[in-house]
């Protein structure tokens, strides 16, 4: 079981990795197990430190989005700015890749927006 978990949560660490590959808005992908989360920020801004500044606005545009679309996040860290993923222990493969799915087309909704299609 503890293999297929692993499994599951390297599938899901890949799809939040692609989301930060494809959108310059994911920054950091974190976590353990299957409790992962991936900061949203702004690319264009940075904060005290010199690191990219954290975007709470979008990642509340994002948590919408992917409510809209049956699937509940929850936000967490600077500025409420980093979604994360609860997932149960039995979450199965087919509802890792629903997750990608709609994690997808959630960020890609909030891109559309953000260039005005």
């Amino acid at each position: 079981h503890l293999s297929i978990r692993r499994q599951r949560q390297m599938c899901i660490r890949d799809r939040l990795q692609g989301l930060q590959a494809e959108f310059d808005w994911v920054g950091d992908v974190r976590g353990r197990g299957l409790m992962l989360g991936m900061e949203i920020i702004d690319p264009a801004g940075q904060d005290g430190l010199g690191q990219p500044a954290a975007d709470g606005d979008k990642a509340r545009k994002l948590q919408r989005a992917c409510l809209e679309r049956g699937l509940i996040v929850e936000l967490g860290g600077r500025h409420g700015a980093t979604v994360r993923f609860l997932p149960p222990l039995i979450i199965s493969d087919a509802e890792v890749d629903l997750v990608g799915q709609i994690l997808y087309q959630a960020a890609q909704s909030i891109e559309n927006a953000r260039h005005g299609n």
